[in-house]
């Protein structure tokens, strides 16, 4: 059975479980030292249970409007949640995350700096999708968590499973023909290996709102992807027989809220380094909740990205040229012919983005697409981080992008 390799979380909740231990072990008799580290257990339990921690549909009530939890059943047996702000009778909208997030992610601001709220406030029916492995969509009904097969997959099966069949409940209920997307970061890459995988479903996509679109990663400056050129990440996961990475709960939870409370600076420090984030353009009032929107992925989606990064292409998942052979007929695995996806397509980038960098965007990214689906030339903000598509506080820009889905949907 596959575990999962440490983390941030696992590390923050494993040390202070460490220094408790250690201090209450340092002085004096040991039945005194006993009963001080049990007032102190006492005390952080407590602690625990006055931590502020938030759901979607907690963060969506919690700004003044009325949260729906839907869940759709995948063909492969997934069971997804999909949060809904609703506006019946108005144009549905989907939002899809990026790399270990969650739907959270969306609606982690205030109303007035969210591009989820602004488009519910233009007229939206929005909802936020969880892909598979995340803490809202973590049943499978032929696989449990513990199997490998529960996490057999990349960033292309959320995209046939879980997006398309999310596509078809909200069209069912909604009585809509099609619907815009608005996807972030890997979720970019999730709806163009999808769309460039079956070409039928974009009948059912009327735009796409590519924020920060993670396709391309060889320029990439972001410390964890610049130590995979020098460290060999797949030997280790392999070796430590890991299936996915640190699933959230509520230890690490707690330990995260704790040390973005109690040490706002760590934190921005912590998340700056992991991540890449720029917290100049950020509330970083608001860290501790934004940290909670952190989830889990599988570590075959890891392997895929980082293939990504040293290949320069994009490609489908490279399983070794034996098994290249069963899956593709081919020693190489194919590249996603993503210059056949003709969805009415608007594009923004970062310039100060160190996950997905301009030079992959601009060298890259926008040569291998059809401009012709372009509405527009694609946007660059040059002051903008990867995480302030998502948690920007210039509500301008937000605006901007609602009239724009609007305006072609």
């Amino acid at each position: 059975m596959r575990g999962c390799f440490c983390s941030p979380g696992h590390v923050v909740g494993s040390g202070l479980a460490l220094l408790l231990l250690l201090v209450g072990t340092t002085n004096g008799e040991s039945a005194k030292n006993a009963d001080k580290m049990m007032e102190r257990l006492r005390h952080y339990a407590r602690a625990y249970e006055q931590t502020t921690t938030w759901t979607p549909s907690e963060l969506i009530s919690d700004a003044g409007y009325d949260p729906e939890l839907w869940y759709v059943r995948t063909p492969d047996q997934f069971q997804i949640g999909v949060h809904r702000i609703p506006n019946e009778g108005k144009q549905p909208v989907l939002f899809v995350h990026g790399f270990v997030m969650n739907a959270g992610c969306f609606v982690a601001n205030m109303p007035e700096n969210t591009l989820a709220f602004l488009m519910h406030d233009a007229g939206f029916d929005v909802w936020l999708i969880n892909l598979r492995g995340t803490k809202s969509s973590f049943t499978n009904y032929v696989y449990d968590s513990h199997e490998p097969e529960f996490w057999n997959w990349s960033f292309l099966e959320p995209g046939l499973q879980d997006v398309s069949s999310t596509i078809d409940f909200i069209l069912a209920k909604t009585g809509f023909p099609d619907l815009p997307i608005v996807s972030h970061s890997e979720g970019g890459a999730t709806v163009y290996a999808m769309l460039a995988d079956t070409p039928k479903l974009a009948e059912k996509i009327s735009f796409h709102l590519a924020l920060a679109p993670c396709l391309y990663l060889t320029y990439s400056t972001c410390p964890v992807l610049v130590l995979s050129d020098y460290i060999d990440f797949p030997y280790w996961f392999d070796y430590l027989n890991a299936s996915h990475t640190p699933i959230p709960g509520p230890m690490i939870d707690w330990a995260l809220y704790e040390m973005c409370t109690v040490l706002p600076i760590l934190c921005e420090t912590v998340v700056n380094w992991l991540a890449g984030w720029d917290m100049s353009n950020m509330n970083a009032s608001r860290v501790d909740i934004y940290v909670q929107c952190v989830d889990a992925t599988s570590v075959m989606n890891v392997d895929h990205l980082l293939q990504l990064r040293h290949t320069a292409t994009f490609g489908y998942f490279d399983y070794g040229e034996e098994e290249n052979l069963v899956h593709y007929n081919q020693t190489v695995p194919p590249v996603f012919p993503i210059d056949t996806v003709m969805v009415p397509t608007k594009l923004y980038y970062g310039g100060e983005d160190v996950m997905v960098s301009q030079k992959d965007v601009e060298e890259l990214l926008i040569p291998s697409l059809n401009s012709a689906s372009f509405v527009e030339p694609p946007t660059f903000v040059p002051s903008w981080s990867h995480a302030d598509f998502i948690w920007s506080i210039d509500g301008e820009l937000y605006k901007e992008m609602v009239a724009i889905v609007k305006a072609f949907s």
